[in-house]
């Protein structure tokens, strides 16, 4: 009894804890380009995120140099504003995420991917929304989803 109490309950912690989430970086997706941020979101005043807590979500991109998000707007913690006339520098590499089963179940996240943009000398992440950015040029099929 005790044995399938012992199993039972490790199989359940196991499924309920599910699997890390899968982060992969696919290089070569698309012709590289540049644009004015602003161009890009369509908003007159872009803003960069940077990742500041430790958490295991970040570890992958902070092993892979990324230092946070150019978003559309701001106003949150940890938000700056890009310069005027700032440009995205897209490298054409993309980061697919596979949420883990908590992420995909209890959160409702589904399968993403956001592009490699260099400012500055820095390099940060766009999210990738569906239907894509116009400016996107077509992205190889093995770093789609």
């Amino acid at each position: 009894m005790n044995y399938r109490w012992i199993c039972g309950v490790g199989v359940v912690a196991l499924f309920l804890s599910g699997c890390s989430r899968i982060q992969d970086i696919q290089k070569d997706c698309f012709q590289p380009f540049a644009m004015l941020a602003t161009d890009y979101f369509g908003t007159a005043r872009p803003h960069i995120w940077r990742m500041t807590r430790k958490a295991a979500d970040y570890d992958f991109l902070q092993e892979n140099d990324v230092l946070g998000l150019v978003l559309s707007t701001g106003g949150g913690i940890n938000m700056e504003p890009l310069a005027d006339r700032e440009v995205l520098q897209f490298t054409g590499h993309i980061i697919k995420i596979w949420p883990s089963w908590r992420e995909k179940y209890l959160d409702g996240n589904e399968k993403n991917i956001h592009y490699e943009v260099v400012v500055g000398d820095e390099k940060f992440l766009v999210i990738g929304a569906s239907p894509r950015n116009k400016y996107i040029p077509p992205v190889a099929k093995r770093c789609d989803f």
